[in-house]
């Protein structure tokens, strides 16, 4: 039984293995993609080559929603098979057609079945449910996943394109130029929705999170049970014999006025509006002419009538319930002059904390975005290196980093890493241009633009760190959720942003100043982690 287990997780895996292939396929290829499907000048290209990262994250936005639906009310089984054959149709169409307009359609299909991840996660969950195993290290197996097909994508985009290089002229996989390594992608996902087919989903049962507050079903024409009308009655005739008594007696007061037991329940010092009013008026049962939802003025001054014997007679049975013991208590208490004027509700400080982490998530995703689709392109229409190898070999030298990040997190505090990060990539995305200009070698720029991709790895994950600090478990999923939406926005909006930045400017060269600028506003606005979040502060870091 576990080694069936065992090996569901594994596909389980090897499916999220896919889904970074697929996200770090194109990554290096949009520039060549517009070169090759549309006539226009090279220095142009960015208004087109930002349409194609745009495509994919609206596809990811339009997915969204419908993914959830779909793993709620359907057989996960045959969620995950459809998706993985949407993303390997996607996958032949830009193989075999060579058309910019299909291109588009392709990346928008691609996003929309990019979200099986989060059915994989869901099921992996059920795995570990049924063996009681631990989540956290298959939570880090499906990062791992993501990373290493993100890893091999970037590797069969950038290698695998060029096949002039080692192939025939006469080729069919030379003619078209995206043949060979969309084979080679359609190839893995196909053996994916093989080994879909032998997974067992009859474990697999979605529970509906549980309300903390449950109506109860209406009953009607529901008769009182003896003992609860004998509470009642008796609760009135104490009522009645009180209001009788000698304590307070309608004798003693004005011909206007009159005490019935409706009326002290109404006007009792409970009601937190008429507390205050209620309190000081010794010599009346109830307020007179004032409406029970009116504040009291500031301004107005309540004139105390002068005490004599016996008037604690009069009392408001209420108030002697709830502030004094007994009538004796009452007449030796100094009673303030003016009302206290009930304070708002102030806002909670974990309301605060959580408004700043989604904001600082929303800001993270936007400007990594931006760089991360800015740079390659960068590269592509300036001077350093037009050669695709060389490109591809400085982004996947720079996630290679992966594997030593949680080495960092063990010896670092988080905030003092988001800080390093953050200033390290505004100092060299404003350098790197000046390197072009005075032609320094490519492989001292390949170099910088490493360490700007190893900063945005740092600090990306942020915004989300501090959402999950800054709720109680129960709650960081859904609010993680409702905060993924507008961060695919930015991402969509960034992508198509970050290579139109750098051309829109004359001197092209310096359009990452752009993208620096926003990241010393990122630094300014992320000096409030510390004292938002102590745990940021920590070695190691612990949630």
């Amino acid at each position: 039984m576990e080694d069936n287990m065992d090996l569901e997780k594994g596909i389980g895996l090897y499916t999220l293995f896919l889904s970074g292939l697929d996200s770090g396929f194109f990554w290096p290829l949009n520039y060549y993609i517009v070169l090759e499907y549309i006539q226009t000048e090279p220095q142009y290209a960015g208004f087109y080559s930002g349409l194609i990262p745009m495509s994919y994250f609206i596809g990811k936005l339009v997915g969204h929603k419908l993914i959830s639906h779909l793993t709620l009310h359907y057989n996960i089984k045959w969620v995950l098979i459809s998706l993985l054959f949407g993303s390997t149709l996607a996958m032949l169409l830009f193989g075999l057609f060579s058309s910019f307009l299909m291109i588009i359609f392709c990346r928008i299909l691609s996003g929309i079945c990019y979200n099986f991840q989060f059915a994989v996660r869901k099921y992996l969950m059920s795995i570990d449910y049924r063996a009681k195993s631990n989540w956290n290290s298959t939570a880090k197996k499906s990062i791992w996943a993501v990373r290493m097909g993100f890893l091999l994508g970037l590797a069969v985009g950038s290698f695998l394109t060029s096949c002039e290089d080692f192939l025939p002229a006469k080729s069919e996989f030379v003619q078209k130029r995206f043949l060979l390594s969309s084979l080679i992608v359609i190839l893995l996902d196909l053996s994916a929705i093989l080994l879909l087919f032998s997974i067992n989903t009859s474990g697999f049962v979605f529970k509906e999170p549980q309300q903390k507050y449950t109506e109860l079903p209406e009953i009607k024409d529901h008769k009182e049970s003896p003992l609860s009308s004998d509470r009642n009655a008796k609760e009135n005739s104490d009522l009645a014999n009180y209001l009788q008594s000698s304590v307070l007696s309608n004798e003693h007061l004005p011909s206007e006025e009159s005490v019935s037991p409706e009326e002290v329940k109404y006007y009792s010092p409970r009601n937190v509006i008429n507390k205050e009013l209620v309190s000081r008026r010794l010599n009346s049962a109830r307020p007179k002419l004032e409406p029970s939802f009116k504040f009291p003025d500031p301004n107005y001054e309540i004139k105390e009538h002068e005490r004599h014997e016996g008037d604690g007679k009069r009392t408001h049975i209420s108030f002697i319930e709830e502030e004094f013991d007994n009538i004796e208590e009452l007449h030796n208490s100094e009673v303030s002059e003016s009302p206290v004027i009930p304070k708002p509700p102030s806002v909670p400080e974990i309301n605060i904390h959580l408004k700043f982490a989604l904001s600082f998530r929303i800001c993270c995703n936007f400007v990594a975005a931006l760089m991360f689709e800015a740079l390659p392109y960068w590269f592509f229409i300036t001077s350093t290196s037009k050669n695709i190898y060389t490109v591809g070999g400085v982004l996947f030298s720079s996630l290679t980093f992966l594997l030593s990040y949680e080495i960092l997190l063990n010896n670092f505090s988080y905030y003092t890493l988001t800080q390093t990060s953050l200033g390290l990539s505004c100092g060299l995305i404003f350098l790197l241009p000046l390197l072009s200009v005075f032609h320094i070698s490519p492989i001292i720029s390949g170099s910088f633009a490493i360490g700007i991709l190893l900063s945005l790895e740092l600090y990306l994950p942020g915004g989300t760190i501090i959402i999950a600090d800054s709720v109680s478990l129960s709650q960081r999923e859904g609010e993680l959720e409702k905060n993924d939406f507008l961060c695919l926005c930015v991402k969509a909006l960034a992508a198509y942003l970050g290579p139109v930045l750098i051309i829109i400017i004359p001197w092209y060269t310096f359009g990452l100043w752009i993208p620096s600028l926003f990241n010393a506003i990122l630094l300014w606005y992320s000096r409030k982690l510390s004292s938002c979040f102590p745990c940021l502060t920590e070695v190691p870091y612990k949630l």
